[in-house]
Order: C-alpha cells, then structure tokens, then sequence
C-alpha cells in the first residue's frame, strides 16, 4: 500500500515495506502499529502544513484509496471501492446532548434529524487510515455516504 502527501512525490511511503523493514528491526508486530500510526500523524500535519492542496491519499490497489483533504473546516475523508459508483465521504452523526435515559421518551420521538457533520478532527483522520491501513475494521462512529463522481 503507497501512501502519498499532496502534489510532491518526494513524499511516498510503501506502508509494507515500512512494516517489514520494522518487523526485521524490533521483531514485534505492536511496533509497527506505533510506528506506523506516528509516521501517518507525522504526514497529517505536514498535510495541514501544506499551503495548497493538503491532502493524503492511501491506495491499496488501483481505484481502492481512502484520501482525505484538509480544509479550513476540518478535514474531508472520502474513499473508494473499485469503480466510481462506489465513492464515499464520511460522514459523522452528532451525538444528542444528553442520553436516551435522559431524555423523555416524546422528545427523542419528536427529535429533529440531525445533520450529518462532513468535517473531521485531525484525530479522527488518524484513526480512520490507521484502521485503513492495518485492513481493520473502521471506527464504529464513522458513516458513509455515496457521492456522484
């Protein structure tokens, strides 16, 4: 898997050959999770840093990626699986302000749907192409929606 910041392609990590060189190093497995993780923070900032264009873009195969782009409002995390009709963003539900015990059983009836929030934390980020890239499962609160391309 290739991972690439912005437009300069000085900026190229083959996150398998990081893994393995590592594994050859310290012959633990949690290792390169860390080290991989700080490596994937280390790119979101210099992404963030980026005056134009800060994005990251982690392929596995040809038209199977997860990117992301930073913008003023946060960033926007989008993947695809294949072929363009199966493009997404994430998208995060805004959790209520109290719980469901709290609140009576009319006014959770009676709620208004909430809008989904299309910009994400750095952390956030983070967390979805560590999982990305270890081919875990994605964080539970992460939701996709299709998007025409």
């Amino acid at each position: 898997m290739l991972v690439t910041v912005g437009w300069d392609v000085g900026l190229l990590w083959d996150v398998e050959q990081d893994d393995q060189e590592t594994l050859e190093e310290f012959g633990d497995a949690n290792q390169c999770v860390a080290l991989r993780r700080a490596k994937l923070l280390t790119l979101l900032q210099v992404s963030e840093q980026q005056s134009e264009d800060g994005f990251l873009v982690a392929e596995r195969k040809t038209q199977h990626f997860m990117q992301c782009l930073n913008t003023s409002g946060g960033w926007i995390l989008e993947k695809r699986e294949g072929h363009a009709s199966a493009h997404y963003r994430a998208a995060l539900i805004e959790q209520p302000e109290c719980s469901a015990s709290e609140a009576s059983i009319v006014d959770r009836i009676l709620a208004h749907p909430r809008q989904p929030q299309l910009y994400l934390s750095t952390e956030q980020v983070l967390a979805a192409f560590a999982a990305y890239l270890a081919h875990e499962p994605e964080p539970d609160w992460l939701n996709w929606e299709r998007m025409d391309v």
